[in-house]
């Protein structure tokens, strides 16, 4: 970030209004990082838009930069202790608590939607798939939810 100089991570979405479900998913996204402000849910520093509206399809969410997600920490060879297991659950579970105190339910959690730094501090990402149980914007919640599978999101770094 040129702003501050700090490294940040951007999330690239491009084609925001090829498909309405994903446009739906994308700003409901955007509303919950913005009003989920905790210290264990990843925080949105900018969200970029191109400068005229007839170049309008894609965004770019620039957030905090973490190391790496619990996922690739499980799969790696490297040991933790019992407290590094315990922090983490503690964060886990405080940052949830903030989500369903706030009437959020985030649907897709999962170790690769907890980011984690080398100090393993946690924080939750990915809001596409949550939902507000007291929103009057959606009828029912869908019984059935799955994050659906993406070819990109599976591949080995670097390739």
């Amino acid at each position: 970030c040129r702003r501050t100089g700090s490294s940040v991570a951007n999330k690239h979405i491009d084609r925001v209004f090829a498909d309405h479900a994903d446009t739906v998913r994308i700003m409901r996204e955007l509303r919950f990082l913005r009003l989920l402000k905790h210290p264990n849910i990843i925080g949105v520093e900018h969200v970029l838009v191109p400068q005229h509206a007839r170049s309008f399809d894609d965004i770019f969410i620039v957030t905090e930069l973490l190391d790496t997600d619990l996922a690739r920490l499980i799969k790696s060879k490297t040991k933790y202790d019992d407290i590094h297991t315990r922090w983490v659950v503690y964060q886990l579970l405080r940052g949830l608590s903030h989500i369903h105190t706030a009437g959020v339910f985030h649907r897709d959690l999962k170790p690769a939607n907890l980011l984690v730094n080398k100090n393993t501090d946690l924080k939750i990402c990915d809001f596409g798939l949550a939902r507000g149980v007291d929103s009057e914007d959606h009828g029912p919640l869908t019984e059935y939810v799955v994050t659906r599978w993406c070819p990109r999101a599976h591949a080995a770094p670097g390739d």
